[in-house]
């Protein structure tokens, strides 16, 4: 396939036509990641595909790791006010504004289609919080609309992680050691801490020092962030390698350290552990 353009490369990679990429924004900028919207046909679905961190201005919203209050639902009617991402959040607070009228105009142009929010790393983190967002909506709550996050950051409290009305509208998924679905302010004053512990122990092993970093004092669930919805961690060594549902809140409450932490983290990685899930079913 020749591929000349952006929209060449989203087609050689969905199978979706041009002509059903109805908006695509490559650059991004500040709080405004690269992104496209584009019509499934043949799975009549609407799909939000948010690009992962690529940019300077990505790097900036990922930094922006402090905690704001975020309203949702638990279940039900029932209203619970939690914490986000600051930087996910003000991202999809920016994207709801900006794409809410094409979005809402292409559903009511396709009668029974759902709506998929889609995106890796920094993208799945703000797709998490959008979907959350548009799902209060009655005008979103007459179709089915959910989100699909791969490298799944660390984006809402854990009341609001795993909260019914979350984990029916977003699915995460962490491969292995990724230090992207562990990674928040507080796990990272955590590492902070165990590093400033263990590195002068040089008389020591390996091993003996990472079950002083295991065992050391970490700060209090109730303070951290953590990836959201149900949460598929695939290819973990702690599960021999199983896919497996997880609650993060008890899984992915530290940094494990380990040489691949940072590399299993790129989209390839993700892209070939998914295909190995899908020849395996």
């Amino acid at each position: 396939l020749d591929i000349t353009s952006d929209k060449d490369a989203i087609t050689a990679m969905t199978g979706v036509s041009a002509e059903n990429i109805l908006k695509q924004v490559q650059q991004g900028e500040i709080y405004r990641p690269g992104h496209y919207v584009a019509i499934d046909r043949s799975a009549k679905t609407i799909v939000l595909s948010i690009r992962g961190t690529m940019r300077v201005q990505d790097v900036l919203v990922d930094l922006v790791c402090e905690q704001e209050k975020f309203e949702s639902i638990f279940d039900g009617d029932e209203v619970i006010t939690g914490k986000a991402h600051q930087g996910f959040l003000i991202a999809a607070k920016r994207l709801a504004s900006e794409l809410h009228v094409l979005i809402v105009e292409t559903l009511l142009e396709n009668p029974g289609y759902d709506l998929v929010l889609t995106g890796h790393s920094l993208g799945a983190g703000v797709a998490t919080i959008l979907t959350l967002i548009w799902a209060r909506m009655p005008v979103f709550q007459k179709r089915n609309i959910r989100a699909y996050t791969f490298a799944s950051p660390c984006s809402l409290c854990s009341e609001l992680s795993q909260a019914p009305f979350t984990k029916r509208h977003v699915t995460s998924v962490v491969v292995g050691d990724d230090v992207v679905g562990r990674l928040s302010l507080s796990n990272f004053k955590d590492l902070q801490r165990a590093l400033t512990a263990v590195a002068p122990l040089s008389t020591i092993s390996h091993g003996e020092k990472m079950e002083i970093y295991k065992s050391l004092k970490r700060e209090d669930v109730e303070k951290k962030l953590f990836c959201s919805g149900r949460v598929w961690l695939l290819r973990s060594e702690e599960f021999d390698f199983r896919n497996v549902l997880i609650n993060p809140i008890d899984v992915l409450h530290f940094i494990e350290l380990s040489p691949t932490m940072f590399s299993v983290h790129l989209p390839s990685g993700y892209l070939d552990c998914l295909a190995e899930v899908v020849e395996s079913n």
